[in-house]
């Protein structure tokens, strides 16, 4: 079986595909039909069709049957909430609350696991990477937004609303009211500066 692997960020979002077996045996996947997909401005429901067509495109790289996308999102996801995307500043910044997951698993006919950006890429290198054997460490990108995640002991540090550990929205302006504006609605975060 083989599992897609979409990666949605604030430009854009990368497409590829893995083989189950290699994570089962704890190898590092070799990712398949990579491509990168400029960000498309239209509203969550049309997006998650365009993504499910974009993973279920890859069944021919595949062949086999693509039984599960994991998404990786740039924004709060609440792994207490059915993973919903609690808010995506540098995307939709005028929504709040979708379940971009379930929408798109609707439209692929298999399952899809939302999870932060930043708890995806953490998981790879505490799995794959840098992370391996380290107690805690915190992995940081500066992108369209700046997105961090900590991780113990290999898991990362959740928090309420799926945000612990992250930083870019850290007032770093200490006055009430000043401040350059973040897409958050917030003044003043660490990513506004």
């Amino acid at each position: 079986m083989a599992v897609v692997g979409i990666d949605f960020g604030g430009t854009g979002f990368r497409k590829g595909l893995v083989q189950r077996k290699e994570f089962e045996q704890k190898q590092k996947p070799n990712v398949l039909g990579f491509s990168r997909i400029p960000s498309p401005k239209m509203p969550p429901a049309e997006v998650a069709n365009l993504i499910a067509r974009e993973a279920l495109s890859l069944r021919d790289v595949a062949g086999e049957p693509i039984d599960a996308i994991g998404l990786s999102f740039a924004g709060p996801v609440d792994p207490w909430n059915n993973n919903e995307i609690v808010r995506a500043p540098n995307i939709w910044w005028e929504l709040d609350h979708i379940q971009l997951g379930q929408m798109i698993s609707q439209a692929a006919g298999i399952p899809v696991l939302p999870m932060n950006d930043m708890t995806a890429a953490g998981r790879n290198e505490a799995r794959f990477g840098l992370g391996i054997g380290i107690n805690i460490f915190l992995i940081v990108t500066v992108s369209s937004g700046i997105g961090s995640k900590l991780f113990i002991n290999g898991k990362p540090l959740i928090g309420r609303y799926g945000i612990g550990g992250e930083i870019g929205h850290f007032p770093i302006i200490d006055e009430p009211g000043k401040g350059r504006p973040c897409g958050c609605g917030e003044l003043g975060c660490l990513e506004a500066a």
